[in-house]
């Protein structure tokens, strides 16, 4: 079993850092546009996440690259894509 470093707050809420706790009830609650289900290709030494959401592959950004793997992999590599809100 692996562990997830806990979250560190920056102090931004914009796409790639941690999420806003209003950003992320707004995105659970969105009966218009639900998450996206697809799969982490990729994490670059950048910052930049690679995603395949509905046979297209994303290039999104990270603050915390490193913990976004360990819990994606965590997960089995399995993702689901918010781009309403902004949260993977």
């Amino acid at each position: 079993m692996s562990t997830i470093r806990p979250p560190t707050m920056c102090g931004r809420f914009k796409p790639g850092h941690t999420p806003h706790w209003i950003q992320i009830n707004k995105a659970l609650n969105d009966s218009e546009r639900e998450p996206s289900p697809g799969l982490f290709i990729q994490s670059r030494n950048d910052g930049t996440l690679v995603i395949e959401v509905n046979g297209q592959e994303l290039l999104l950004w990270n603050h915390k690259p490193e913990r976004m793997v360990e819990a994606v992999l965590a997960g089995g590599r399995s993702i689901s894509y918010q781009p309403r809100w902004g949260l993977l």
